[in-house]
């Protein structure tokens, strides 16, 4: 079994159209959508943007028996517009990564045997696993020929913002040793720990994959007033939570073009990191990142990033 990186990350929403509106309208993504009877079939409407590796997921009610666990977290709709609910990754040998998961003690959720049912977003010969991970993340693996795909015509961007590509994705965990067990231990991704002054001033504990996208943050507690708003419910909701999908960052080729045309939108930015390399110990120099509040309007903060590998 090898992890060859990951492949997306699933964001549930409860009003498709708007989210496609924001992530494509005024981020720039171009969506693939899913054929409307494999949706029905599945009990969710499904759009993906390979390029960014965002697929946006969203109820059909009633939602089938069959439906994967992951689809079934309607309750958390009820009190926000979004969340994110899975990380998936794409694995060299599906058999084996089953084998792998099950000797490691990980039940095996949901399975999905190859298909084409996907062809429509991208996904030929497609087969996925499912598990929940002892810390709380639901994670797939998968394996698939990328494949033309069927494009969604949405409002076009007018906003001359693109966004390139994922960045990473922000997994806030109470345990990092635990994580770290898992992710390393287990699917052999090699991280790099944010140094001590760092970790002091950013009040978490930190590890880093660049290769797969992944940034582990495990919060101070008690968490200080002055961290940023994200940081700050994050470190309440792990003392209930062993594991939080957080926050995807994407990035920008000129974040800070970014940040103009964001505000301009009248995105308010709630924090910034300019010229820094407090990251350079995970190989993160020059950084450029805005954090912005669209949760009223999407469900989710949006933060854009650029920066260069030491």
């Amino acid at each position: 079994m090898k992890v060859l990186g990951l492949d997306r990350v699933v964001i549930m929403v409860k009003d498709m159209d708007k989210a496609l509106d924001f992530f494509s309208g005024k981020l720039g993504m171009d969506f693939l959508e899913l054929d409307p009877e494999i949706s029905k079939r599945d009990g969710v409407f499904s759009y993906i943007c390979h390029e960014t590796q965002v697929h946006l997921i969203s109820p059909i009610f009633p939602i089938p028996k069959n439906a994967v666990p992951v689809f079934k977290q309607m309750e958390l709709l009820e009190k926000k517009a979004a969340f994110l609910c899975a990380i998936t990754f794409f694995v060299d040998d599906i058999e084996q990564t089953k084998k792998v998961l099950e000797e490691s003690g990980h039940k095996i959720l949901f399975q999905y045997k190859k298909s084409n049912d996907y062809s429509t977003i991208g996904l030929g010969n497609f087969e996925e696993l499912i598990i929940r991970t002892s810390f709380n993340i639901v994670i797939g693996f998968v394996q698939y020929n990328h494949c033309k795909g069927n494009k969604k015509e949405i409002v076009k961007n007018k906003n001359g913002l693109k966004i390139t590509e994922l960045d990473r994705v922000i997994l806030m965990i109470n345990d990092m040793d635990e994580a770290l067990e898992f992710f390393s231990g287990i699917l052999c991704i090699k991280f790099k720990e944010t140094d001590k002054e760092t970790q002091e001033n950013a009040y978490n504990r930190g590890c880093v994959s660049l290769d797969n996208h992944l940034h582990l943050v495990q919060p101070y507690i008690p968490m200080p007033e002055s961290a940023p708003p994200p940081l700050q419910i994050a470190s309440k909701l792990i003392q209930k939570e062993k594991g939080i999908l957080s926050l995807s960052i994407f990035k920008s080729d000129d974040s800070r073009d970014s940040k103009n045309r964001m505000e301009k939108m009248g995105y308010k930015v709630l924090n910034s990191w300019e010229d820094d390399n407090d990251y350079a110990s995970v190989g993160i120099t020059n950084l450029y990142e805005y954090l912005f509040d669209t949760v009223d309007e999407v469900g989710l903060p949006t933060v854009i990033s650029q920066w260069d590998e030491e």
